[in-house]
């Protein structure tokens, strides 16, 4: 008896499982399963057609409430008008019908139910909209608790502190932050603001407080992982192919604490530069602006910050095969917003030099010198924007003690690089290194051996830095001029047993010019002691020969003036 009620609660539940997963009306049989219920329901004394009656009064209670349960179920699910849930269903009520005769052959009919789910419109809110709705009290109540629960895990309360956020924007959607479409184009001066410009000043300062407190180390980390989740489906890593998605959420969040880590230590930038060099993410064009926004975002903190990435970072972009021209004003922006900054030329040539580091390095000059003067063929657009920037970023390549250890070994790097650019050919160009050569000169005497070490292999730019020096002659320099000319000399009767070349030849002949024109006292003050010595003599000859006893006290006196 047992195992025949069995039988049967297996069939209904069956049935109400099979209707409340259907996704459509079908009639399925399972010859094998029936032939097995019958054989279990035969083995116990029960037909094929079991009836209530012949059950025990308990079990067809059972049964009845569970026939009950099931009909109920069926009136509320396949009622004329929809639930409220959200699902329409569509039953054949013939089906239904035979279903529950219990005694027919419909025992192993499936009848699968078609629901389709309505889609429930998420209300959208902007970016300013959820960042108002941020309680303060329990902001601050927040910050407060991550603090103390991770006090020696400042990597877990970043990732807390991004997460308040993520739940405070989660009903920001893509339509309201199409960060993508904001950073390609909106200026960068617009571009800056976004989205820290919606946070309530209240929130802001308080987390730029909080970030304050943790250290650059968690906070590069925190940085770089920030990154990842926004660029995550942006692109894929594959650099050569890469290709664009569409995110699936706004990243809103990701933006915001981004921001406000930058701004308020933005050193942690300066940390990052050097691993942001290596990792492609960063500087591929796609990706562009994102570091474009980042950089930006560390030069409202600190403009040294923000140059020196961007000399680090973009400036050898610049000039990159295949670089687009909105990439290219893109950077040309930023840097212009940057030295346009109020007291930004003073504060640049300060930081010129920061632990150790150029703010504007050689390597960096030597990019922008040859993007600013390339030659006429070359020339584009950008060019006469790069002129106008050139003077400041110069500037502060320069600056500094020249009495300072570092800065002496800058000088020394700079003109070996100058004096190279100088030999290039292009005549704004050569002009603009000669001008930057003597300037080494003037500052660092040790320059003029490291040119006597690389003359023979700078020829040619030295035949310009020499007539430089020639139109512009400074006594400043003759001391050690001299002993170098000398040194030419001996290097170009050298070279020319061996080789006959236009540039030796001329850089010959301009360091006899110049020793000829530029040092005529010494070889004068020779001559006039020769003549004295020589009149000398003839006055005393003249004396012996024409006086008396006089005249010998006359040479007495002279003798004695002479000793």
């Amino acid at each position: 008896m047992d195992e025949s009620l069995a039988v049967i609660e297996e069939i209904l539940r069956e049935e109400r499982g099979e209707i409340e997963l259907a996704a459509g009306w079908k009639v399925v049989s399972y010859p094998k399963r029936q032939k097995k219920r019958s054989a279990m329901a035969f083995e116990n004394g029960v037909s094929e057609n079991l009836r209530f009656d012949e059950l025990s009064e308990e079990h067809r209670l059972l049964v009845e409430s569970q026939k009950a349960a099931l009909d109920h179920f069926y009136s509320a699910k396949f009622k004329d008008e929809p639930p409220a849930q959200g699902v329409d269903d569509v039953v054949d009520q013939s089906q239904v019908d035979a279903i529950r005769n219990d005694g027919d052959e419909t025992d192993a009919i499936q009848i699968k139910t078609k629901k389709t789910k309505k889609k429930i419109k998420k209300k959208s809110i902007s970016v300013a909209e959820a960042a108002a709705k941020i309680d303060e009290s329990d902001f601050l109540a927040f910050l407060a608790e991550i603090t103390v629960s991770n006090e020696f895990q400042q990597d877990i309360q970043l990732l807390r502190f991004a997460d308040y956020f993520s739940r405070a924007f989660a009903s920001v959607t893509v339509s309201q932050f199409q960060w993508q479409m904001i950073l390609n184009e909106s200026p960068v001066s617009k571009m800056v603001d976004i989205p820290l410009v919606h946070i309530p000043e209240p929130i802001a300062i308080a987390s730029m407080d909080w970030i304050n407190s943790r250290s650059v180390d968690a906070l590069g980390s925190f940085v770089l992982w920030s990154v990842d989740q926004i660029q995550a489906e942006s692109a894929t890593k594959d650099d050569s192919k890469t290709v664009n998605h569409s995110p699936s959420k706004s990243k809103a969040e990701m933006f915001v604490v981004l921001a406000m880590a930058l701004r308020k230590k933005p050193d942690v930038l300066t940390s990052l530069v050097p691993k942001m060099k290596e990792n492609s993410k960063f500087l591929l064009q796609d990706r562009l602006p994102i570091t474009v926004w980042m950089i930006a975002q560390a030069a409202q903190g600190d403009l040294v910050v923000g140059l020196y990435a961007w000399a680090n970072l973009l400036l050898p972009m610049i000039n990159k095969p295949g670089f687009n021209p909105q990439s290219r004003d893109m950077i040309l922006q930023l840097v212009e917003r940057i030295i346009s900054a109020p007291k930004a030329r003073p504060i640049l040539l300060n930081g010129a030099s920061r632990k150790g580091e150029r703010l504007v390095s050689v390597k960096s000059l030597e990019i922008l010198m040859r993007s600013t003067f390339p030659p006429p063929s070359a020339r584009i657009k950008a060019t006469e924007r790069l002129t106008g920037i050139y003077p400041i970023l110069k500037e502060v390549a320069l600056a500094g003690s020249p009495l300072s250890k570092s800065m002496k070994q800058t000088i020394l790097d700079l003109f070996e690089m100058v004096m190279k650019l100088a030999a290039v050919g292009e005549e704004d160009l050569s002009k603009e290194a000669s001008d930057i050569s003597v300037w080494c000169l003037a500052q660092n005497p040790n320059c003029y051996q490291k040119w006597d070490d690389i003359y023979l292999d700078n020829v040619k730019a030295s035949v310009i830095v020499l007539r430089k020096l020639d139109a512009e002659w400074s006594p400043a320099c003759s001391n050690n001029l001299k002993a170098v000319l000398m040194s030419f000399r001996n290097k170009n009767k050298g070279a020319m047993e061996k080789e006959q070349g236009k540039s030796l030849e001329e850089a010959e002949r301009q360091c006899k010019l110049i020793l000829s024109k530029r040092f005529p006292r010494i070889r004068g003050c020779a001559e006039i002691a020769m003549f004295i010595s020589v009149g000398l003599v003839a006055t005393v000859a003249a004396a012996v020969a024409y006086g008396g006893p006089d005249s010998w006290e006359m040479f007495g006196g002279i003798n004695s003036f002479t000793q």
